[in-house]
């Protein structure tokens, strides 16, 4: 009998995962009442969403009663932070929630079902008659929360938010308010301490009410008392009311209302005054002093300087070191200042500033990642930007990850600003960037965005440009015709205008269209024509991609021995200063064919050496298949256990990345290396779990290698008819 809980395969798994308690905790006794005599329901999970605004307690309550009424749910007390109002970090997906709510539950990563509908269908059904507490902080709505409710009667669910949750069925609302005036004196006088407070309740009284009776200001207060023993309650008070003295109390912490905000505003200087109020025009999730001093106009060491100081008076916060955001509210409240001091031109002119620094900072990091046909010039705007300087390519990749969605963003707001001739030539600027993000997420709109523009002031460099990126963009989605008319008018457009350069890129992807629909001996033409091109004009790295398509080429119509010359070819042209991202992509292909050509050793050396060049590029999909051709390796060369390792290092990647095929061929290597030691219940869950994923993606080849190996599991346990339908199904195309 085959083994049926191998590796990768647990039983479920409970555990205690909520953040501690806090001593201090006073007070919410209505709250608590309400929260903790729920009646269990007897046909499903009960949801109670406390909602509220910000520094109000909403975590502190959830959290608190979760620890009272622990012992209930002995399955399983899960926490997770879906980080819906943050201003430093993006909202959780709830298909990334589901899976560290899976891997608390004792699920491996390879058995993780790969889409947000099997896979919260996959955590209902681990805690299907099962008792667990699930407290989901901070999300975004309703439609966050939907996919990671458990269905099994006997759960209970705590949520927190700032927004009202009324469309979420079966939840009760429990709104959370500032402190009543007995819970705010009583919560003081725990932080201080008894003996501090005795004697001097009125004093307290109007502490707390200076406090608005807020529970984070509260607690800030006390804290400042506590720690200066000579300090009486009427001392603090007098401090309170003092305007200097008030900001140095409320200064160790964070702020949450909009009564803090003015009470600092009123008492910065005039210089910080503006740059609060210009700040607020930022429309993206966090900046640094660069982009602050763009907007204030004035030098990076003094905008340095003030965003310090805004920063000790809690108007700004600061997550990651040389960053600053602003809470939502002190953000709404700045703006507010904004608009009655600023005139719409003084708006367009902060804008027009904002853009431009994005423009040439993006610009300057992306063109350190380009091909030659991506690189361009910046048009003059008459203006001087400071800008981070950056020396390699790592280091620019790191800035525009940071910058990224400030940057989208941005282009956004000069686009609706009627900034055109800004926000084409951003756009055109983030093309390398977003094209080694495979056209994800706000792809398609930002080339969408980028192409008004650019037709709006008749660029038509950058018209061309924005129409080839939309058709490389189409190609990754798998819109092969709406990729052949965007790449035709871009080649179009640039042999008109005599662009060169950019003709060979866009004759390299109408190649790539056409060897995607198979139709090789026109594909091999338009290799062969940009290739002939670029070596004229000496474009060398240009050359090498179209040598690399001619490898494909003569691979598919079963010339090997000429397909690994041009792989070759290409790697010798681009030489060790090519892009680092490209020749690991080159790498990856010549090992492949390295591999059906049987030359096991020079195949698993080129991809550790492609595995190295992705990782230093932060070329993620190409580390991705590099760690599943090692996989294949490994197994091959009888290394079981390294090969499943590096098979979940590249699933474990292609998941965290988005990177759909490849996480079917990482779940189809480890299959095989699982089928390999004869584990054949957890190579059948992988190879369906790969299935189900290509034929959502509609790719024949991925298919075929699921279904390929589901018919080996079939020969293996005696079933020759069921495994010769599948292999009848199963040839690669």
């Amino acid at each position: 009998m085959e083994n049926s809980s191998g590796p990768g395969v647990s039983a479920l798994s409970s555990g205690a995962y909520l953040p501690r308690d806090i001593a201090e905790f006073t007070g919410r006794e209505e709250e608590i009442r309400s929260m903790t005599s729920q009646s269990a329901s007897q046909f499903a999970p009960s949801i109670i969403v406390i909602d509220g605004m910000g520094g109000v307690g909403k975590t502190t309550l959830a959290l608190h009663c979760a620890h009272m009424m622990a012992n209930r749910y002995p399955d399983g007390q899960y926490f997770v932070d879906l980080l819906g109002f943050n201003a430093d970090q993006e909202a959780v997906h709830p298909i990334q929630a589901l899976n560290l709510l899976l891997r608390f539950n004792g699920v491996a990563p390879e058995l993780i079902a790969p889409g947000l509908e099997t896979r919260g269908a996959q955590w209902r059904s681990r805690t299907m008659g099962q008792k667990i507490l699930l407290v989901l902080d901070n999300a975004a709505d309703a439609a966050q929360i939907r996919p990671l409710l458990p269905s099994s009667p006997g759960c209970l669910v705590l949520i927190s938010s700032r927004r009202r949750m009324g469309t979420l069925e079966g939840a009760e609302s429990l709104p959370l308010d500032i402190m009543k005036n007995d819970e705010a004196v009583a919560l003081f006088c725990r932080i201080a301490g008894a003996k501090r407070t005795d004697g001097e309740m009125r004093s307290v009284e109007t502490v707390v009410q200076l406090c608005g009776n807020l529970p984070l200001a509260i607690q800030i207060a006390a804290a400042q008392f506590r720690e200066r023993a000579a300090w009486t309650v009427s001392y603090l008070v007098e401090q309170l009311r003092n305007r200097a003295s008030r900001e140095r109390i409320f200064a160790s912490d964070e702020r949450g209302v909009m009564s803090v905000v003015t009470w600092s505003y009123r008492h910065l200087t005039q210089e910080q005054q503006r740059l609060l109020r210009v700040l607020s025009v930022h429309p993206g999730q966090d900046l640094d002093s660069y982009s602050a001093a763009a907007l204030a106009e004035a030098a990076v060491p003094d905008t340095e300087s003030f965003l310090d100081d805004l920063f000790k008076l809690n108007l700004l916060k600061q997550h990651v070191p040389g960053r600053y955001h602003m809470h939502d509210i002190v953000r709404e409240c700045t703006r507010c200042l904004y608009d009655e001091s600023a005139s719409n031109a003084e708006y367009v002119q902060t804008v027009e500033r904002l853009a431009g620094y994005y423009l040439h900072s993006i610009h300057a990091w992306s063109q350190v990642l380009a091909l030659d046909a991506s690189r361009f010039e910046v048009r003059a705007d008459g203006r001087s930007h400071q800008i981070k300087p950056t020396g390699d390519p790592k280091e620019a990749l790191v800035h525009l990850q940071m910058e990224f969605q400030n940057s989208v963003a941005v282009l956004k707001l000069a686009s609706s600003s009627g900034l055109h001739e800004t926000a084409s030539q951003l756009a055109r600027s983030l093309i390398p960037y977003i094209s080694s993000l495979h056209y994800s997420g706000d792809a398609e709109q930002i080339l969408e965005l980028g192409l008004k523009s650019a037709r709006a002031i008749r660029s038509d460099h950058d018209e061309a440009a924005m129409l080839a990126a939309l058709a490389a963009a189409s190609r990754t989605h798998g819109d092969s015709e709406q990729a052949e008319q965007f790449a035709s008018q871009a080649l179009s457009i640039s042999r008109r205008v005599g662009d060169q350069r950019s003709e060979i890129s866009q004759l390299s992807d109408l190649g790539a269209i056409y060897w995607e629909r198979r139709d090789y001996h026109k594909a091999g033409k338009y290799f062969e024509s940009g290739a002939a091109l670029a070596g004229d004009l000496g474009l060398h790295d240009l050359q090498a991609r179209l040598y690399h398509g001619l490898a494909l080429v003569h691979d598919e119509l079963g010339n090997r021995q000429q397909a690994l010359e041009f792989y070759q070819l290409s790697l010798r042209v681009e030489g060790d200063a090519g892009v680092p991202r490209y020749r690991a992509l080159t790498l990856n292909n010549f090992a492949l064919l390295s591999v059906v050509c049987g030359d096991w050793q020079g195949a698993s050396t080129a991809y550790e050496v492609s595995l190295n060049l992705a990782r230093e590029a932060g070329a993620h999909n190409a580390e991705a298949i590099a760690l599943v051709g090692l996989c294949i390796c490994r197994r091959a060369s009888g290394a079981f256990d390294d090969s499943i390792e590096f098979g979940r290092s590249a699933l474990e990647l292609a998941r965290a990345k988005h990177l759909q095929e490849a996480e079917i061929q990482a779940l189809n290597s480890i299959g095989d290396a699982y089928l390999s030691v004869r584990d054949l219940d957890t190579a059948q869950q992988i190879y369906e779990q790969a299935l189900l994923t290509s034929q959502s993606l509609g790719s024949v080849r991925l298919i075929a290698w699921s279904r390929e190996g589901i018919a080996h599991v079939s020969s293996a346990y005696g079933n020759t008819k069921a495994a010769a339908d599948l292999w009848a199904l199963a040839p690669l195309p």
